[in-house]
């Protein structure tokens, strides 16, 4: 009896293992499966991208990837521009030497603005031009100072900026050794040389000081979708080539300054680019700027930067940090700490998200300050 009895229960754990065993290789031969067939780019969207030959292909947006409601109005600029290229001038290693030559340093003049047709005096941002931009400029656009058709918020924000500018109190983000950021990169005069280094899948821009990196991809993905994607200091740039100029569609920023003698965007700022040679030593980016939150229009400028000639030049990294001895003073402005000079400093917890326009609310709240205590001046 005793004997029957362990023989069934041998018999019974026999098939239990054996079911179990079943299971795995089913699910093995399933996951395997979905290995194989993932990501299905009939199914996500994507596209499969192999950075050289023979490398494994990678899962990229693909070209139909939405992007969110704010960027409509410059993306669908952007895909009629390459609809009216057909699509666009494809470049491959086999005709890479069809494409510009933009090799070389390169260096941005003109001064600091997004629309170059402005007063010279408006391109700077001493504190004398601050308060000439404020003294001119009630309402925006201004013309031949800031042509930005910008919203009540923005514009009193800028006024109270460039009123305490004017008092000698401004705050600039990159005192505190953070990214200079796109688009605010394009204006960078001294100081901002940069490499432009071009290949048929992607545009690298390579800067000075701490401005890091532009990446541009050319290779026919789409932008990053919306439930993934978040502000980033260079943001997410996708383009084509239309002969030789580069077209780039450019979203997902951080809110950051242009300038000192210049308004903030917002995170929902957006540029569409055409960039091209005009001659041999003369590279210009004629760009578009649309922002909902920020702006009741887009805004256009052009950016020109020239060749860099002079001997031995190269593009140096250069860190901020290395010799960082800025600090805020009481109402916001920059302040330099001597050699042998000490200070105490408190300091909050902040919001990465937010890191670089705290400090700067310090000199809003004293250019408000200055508003409520001195009326505007009436140039009409």
């Amino acid at each position: 009896m005793e004997a029957r009895i362990h023989e069934q229960c041998r018999q019974m754990a026999t098939a239990t293992v054996v079911v179990v065993m079943a299971l795995a290789f089913a699910l093995f031969r399933a996951g395997n499966a979905d290995a194989q067939q993932a990501p299905d780019s009939r199914q996500s969207g994507d596209i499969m991208i192999s950075a050289a030959q023979g490398a494994t292909p990678v899962a990229q947006p693909g070209p139909d990837t939405p992007v969110p409601a704010w960027a409509q109005q410059s993306y669908d600029a952007y895909l009629q521009m390459k609809a009216e290229a057909h699509g666009g001038t494809h470049y491959t290693r086999e005709t890479y030497a069809r494409m510009p030559d933009w090799s070389g340093i390169w260096d941005h003049v003109d001064g600091f603005a997004w629309d170059h047709t402005v007063n010279p005096i408006a391109k700077r941002d001493a504190p004398e031009q601050l308060q000439a931009i404020f003294d001119h400029c009630r309402s925006f656009p201004c013309a031949g100072w800031v042509t930005a058709a910008l919203k009540p918020a923005y514009a009193l924000r800028f006024r109270e900026k460039m009123i305490a500018g004017g008092h000698g109190v401004s705050w600039d983000y990159l005192s505190a050794c953070l990214p200079t950021g796109f688009p605010r990169d394009m204006l960078v005069s001294a100081g901002g040389e940069r490499y432009f280094m071009i290949s048929p899948t992607m545009t690298l821009m390579y800067y000075q000081s701490d401005e890091g990196n532009r990446v541009i991809f050319t290779d026919g993905r789409g932008h990053i979708p919306p439930d993934e994607a978040y502000p980033m200091w260079a943001g997410d740039s996708i383009g084509f080539w239309d002969g030789d100029t580069l077209v780039v569609h450019t979203l997902y920023l951080r809110n950051i300054e242009l300038n000192r003698n210049l308004p903030a965007d917002s995170e929902q700022a957006s540029v569409v680019e055409r960039i091209r040679m005009t001659d041999p030593n003369t590279l210009q980016d004629q760009a578009t700027l649309y922002d909902p939150k920020m702006l009741y229009r887009p805004w256009s400028g052009v950016q020109t930067f020239k060749r860099d000639t002079s001997a031995h030049a190269l593009v140096d990294l250069y860190s901020c940090a290395e010799n960082n001895n800025v600090y805020q003073g009481k109402n916001g402005e920059s302040e330099i700490l001597l050699p042998g000079q000490t200070i105490t400093m408190k300091q909050a917890y902040t919001f990465p998200d937010q890191i670089q326009n705290v400090l700067e609310n310090k000199v809003i709240e004293y250019g408000a300050r200055l508003l409520h205590e001195k009326p505007s001046i009436d140039t009409q």
